[in-house]
């Protein structure tokens, strides 16, 4: 990927995928924003969007928060002999709408200690967009049509941005109806923020001196591999066992899953300095994973007692190939343009992205 322009809208789905603020990618972007590598602008229809995404992501934790505190106050009551655990006991009460407030105001400063602008969505062509509509044009397709609205105009207002400031942009969106977005050729649609990031990246920095420091990195992967097996196997074992609550009552899982064999996917930049580096890795992790879950298709519901009877303890024995991205960190030395010495120095965000089962 080469950089065509320096100038990036963010739509509401990478905010949302980053946990908002919270989420490193996310961070970085504000820092290449601040640094001037790149311009970051918001349209405020997406920021509206993202207030709105707060408020129903909260909702959401607050009904799963309530029902933790009624499990955990029943099902759990045993904890209560131990002063440890008194707290617990009610769970403080979750106050959305004062969360709510601080979101609204860490929002607002990381806008602005970002240095990103909001540009006005009245700039929209209504007409144009009302087109797509009745056309089926992207952002619009038979489905949500209400929810397409935002996106159409938002699409349209950065077009008519684009037109007035004769400039070229990249939009970074998770939406498929955006990046499929192909009728103005100023607006170039991406799903991918570490590939942005490593790109824009890589060109702030010597590709000459940035191509040593990944060749070194990448013949370092046995000790990054290593050091992933013996410090991170049991989170491995716990992430993919979280997927699987979805499907199964899980009641334990492997906390040592068996590692086959850990295949490097892809490297990223994601900050490069004079004596250190942070990369993602993209690995894929092939593994054996046994769960103990319930079975309750012979079971019965007592609605009066609230008790299930007949229902089966049952073993699963899984074999995965899973996907999993990480930061892993490097210090380096070099004299003038040679890289003399490089270290590894440890992993950090680990998350998993994708799991195929082999046993299917």
């Amino acid at each position: 990927m080469e950089i065509e322009t320096d100038i990036v809208f963010i739509d509401t789905g990478i905010f949302e995928r980053e946990n908002f603020l919270r989420g490193h990618k996310i961070k970085k972007i504000s820092e290449l924003s601040k640094s001037k590598a790149i311009k970051v602008k918001l349209t405020d229809i997406t920021y509206r969007e993202i207030k709105n995404r707060m408020r129903k992501n909260l909702e959401t934790a607050r009904v799963l928060y309530k029902k933790f505190g009624d499990t955990i106050n029943v099902d759990a009551k045993i904890l209560k002999n131990d002063a440890d655990f008194n707290n617990f006991y009610p769970l403080k009460k979750l106050d959305t709408t004062a969360i709510f407030k601080k979101l609204e105001i860490q929002l607002d400063d990381f806008i602005k200690d970002s240095e990103i602008e909001i540009i006005d969505s009245s700039l929209a062509d209504i007409q144009e967009v009302f087109e797509q509509y009745f056309e089926q044009k992207a952002p619009f397709h038979e489905g949500q049509k209400k929810d397409e609205f935002p996106d159409a105009f938002t699409l349209s207002a950065i077009k008519q941005w684009c037109k007035k400031n004769k400039k070229k942009v990249y939009i970074i969106s998770t939406d498929n109806d955006i990046i499929k977005y192909k009728d103005e050729p100023s607006i170039i649609p991406l799903h991918d923020l570490t590939v942005f990031i490593d790109t824009v990246s890589r060109k702030h920095e010597s590709e000459k001196i940035v191509q040593k420091i990944m060749d070194s990195i990448t013949g370092q992967f046995d000790v990054v591999k290593n050091y992933l097996i013996e410090n991170y196997n049991e989170e491995i074992g716990y992430q993919i066992s979280q997927n699987y609550i979805h499907q199964f009552d899980v009641l334990e899982y492997d906390e040592t899953p068996i590692i086959e064999k850990i295949e490097l996917e892809n490297i990223y930049f994601s900050d490069i300095g004079k004596d250190s580096s942070t990369v993602q890795i993209v690995v894929n992790i092939y593994l054996e994973l046994n769960l103990s879950y319930i079975d309750y298709d012979m079971a019965t519901y007592d609605r009066e007692d609230d008790i299930w009877f007949n229902a089966n303890i049952e073993n699963l024995n899984l074999v995965l190939n899973t996907e999993f991205e990480f930061e892993a960190s490097f210090e380096y030395e070099f004299d003038e343009t040679e890289l003399i010495d490089i270290q590894f120095t440890g992993i950090d965000n680990l998350e998993i992205n994708d799991i195929t089962n082999l046993g299917d």
